[in-house]
């Protein structure tokens, strides 16, 4: 595959200009050789998965600096990444702007694409209009007669929110190989396929209708979605592994562990990267506790998204009754049931796959190495 034989050769130039170049770094002392590759393999080094994103991230941003701007490196990894590139025959540059020259490397690499983008390729494939503050079910509905169960804690988001996470994957989607996802009342797949219906996508439930109503869609708008009837709790493993996944767990302690435990047992050596829906509400200070199953777990945390994810107005528990009842003494029932419920976070996860060693070493707060 000539994109894991250029990994390796980037990991190969990137730690011999890493041993050249680190003794010139401000508050760097001189370091031994054996002491500086520790440093690399441990801290600097890349996965298969985080190669291929920043790679991603450079050539299809109109400007090269949007590599820094966004925050997958800085200028010493932008320049590093260009002349690796353009050393092995991947692009050229000229006038300011990347191009593509070796195609194959990039085939199975997916676009980037923006929510408009996004939204306007699913009502053209579709043939339907989004309602950005409707919910996903009452775009599914046309197409599957899918009914949301209490009892399995569904509450599916609103559309623009489902574009918003499809367009997030898409900018991190490291390949259009087998993407998983853990749980989809959501319909994330339905979205992200329609975006690019060259990703192939497997999703996993323990509601056997749900999973019969994205066949139903898959199969009406020949989407590369794949679904199985497995309930995490089972602990059943696909015979599969995957470039990344999403989950929308039960927002405990527990069902986020539970959900991303399942997830991180499908990656590999190459990495990948793990889309957490959650909203803390009733997790509260228990964060913390999660803060260190993250870590235990290798997963760096790449950027926790706020203000984007919303659940709309659903009545499903007495709880809802409930809280609709005290509602409507200080608000009317029009914007009461015309406003979103619930937000979530989006938690995006770089995984690193291989174990990260500590070293004692007191340095000046000004040593970056």
């Amino acid at each position: 595959m000539i994109t894991q034989k250029i990994y390796k050769k980037f990991l190969a130039y990137e730690k011999k200009r890493f041993l050249k170049d680190s003794d010139n770094w401000l508050g760097v002392e001189k370091t031994n050789i054996e002491k500086k590759k520790f440093f690399f393999d441990n801290y600097y080094r890349v996965s298969f998965s985080r190669f291929l994103t920043n790679v991603k991230n450079l050539v299809y941003n109109p400007n090269p600096f949007c590599f820094v701007e966004k925050g997958w490196g800085d200028d010493w990894e932008l320049e590093l990444y260009l002349d690796f590139l353009k050393k092995e025959n991947v692009i050229i540059v000229s006038q300011d702007q990347i191009v593509i020259k070796n195609k194959e490397f990039f085939k199975d690499i997916p676009l980037l694409k923006t929510f408009k983008e996004i939204k306007e390729l699913i009502e053209v494939k579709t043939g339907k209009k989004v309602k950005d503050k409707d919910s996903i079910t009452n775009f599914i509905k046309e197409f599957s007669d899918f009914k949301v169960k209490g009892e399995w804690d569904q509450m599916p988001l609103s559309q623009s929110s489902v574009i918003f996470s499809a367009s997030k994957i898409l900018e991190y989607l490291p390949l259009k190989k087998k993407f998983l996802f853990i749980g989809d009342d959501d319909f994330l797949s339905v979205f992200l396929s329609l975006a690019d219906q060259e990703v192939e996508s497997v999703v996993i439930d323990a509601d056997k209708e749900l999973l019969e109503c994205i066949d139903k869609i898959a199969l009406k708008f020949k989407l590369k979605i794949e679904t199985k009837l497995i309930d995490t709790r089972k602990k059943v493993k696909i015979n599969q592994d995957f470039v990344g996944f999403s989950c929308n767990p039960p927002y405990t302690e527990k069902g986020v562990e539970n959900f991303l435990n399942y997830g991180l047992s499908h990656l590999d050596w190459k990495g990948g990267n793990a889309f957490l829906t959650m909203g803390t509400e009733n997790i509260g200070n228990r964060i913390l506790f999660l803060q260190e199953y993250f870590s235990r777990q290798n997963l760096i945390n790449m950027e926790t998204i706020t203000g984007q994810l919303f659940y709309p107005y659903l009545d499903l528990h007495k709880e809802d009754k409930d809280n609709f009842q005290r509602m409507k003494k200080h608000l009317s029932e029009e914007l009461i049931k015309k406003s979103p419920r619930l937000a979530a976070d989006l938690w995006i996860f770089d995984y690193v796959p291989f174990k990260v060693e500590r070293i004692k070493n007191r340095k000046s707060i000004y040593s970056y190495l």
